[in-house]
């Protein structure tokens, strides 16, 4: 079950996102309570993007157009900074993962 976070000053972080590939560009999005992704901002391979949020948020990463999802991430508490990296092979990575889930 989703349990909402309560936004407050206390639980502002930044996401740090660095995107390697395999697309020349993705899109940032927010993913909102009810799974509706709401865009943020396009990153280029080679580079990053930082983005403030609040703990428990969720934000996912896809080609750019709202295409294949790259990488997901949720916002902790901590710490203030929180680095993501999204390599070459993402793409890759999300099939296998997804593969090991439906097996399971």
């Amino acid at each position: 079950p989703f349990f909402p976070v309560a936004a407050s000053p206390m639980s502002v972080v930044t996401l740090n996102v660095h995107f390697d590939g395999p697309a020349d560009a993705a899109t940032l999005s927010w993913v909102g309570n009810d799974g509706a992704e709401v865009k943020y901002c396009d990153v280029r391979r080679g580079g990053e993007v930082r983005q403030e949020t609040f703990a428990g948020h969720e934000w996912v990463l896809r080609t750019k157009g709202g295409g294949d999802e790259l990488a997901r991430f949720v916002a902790a508490a901590e710490p203030a900074l929180q680095e993501h990296r999204v390599p070459a092979d993402a793409a890759a990575d999300a099939a296998t993962d997804a593969a090991a889930f439906d097996a399971a």
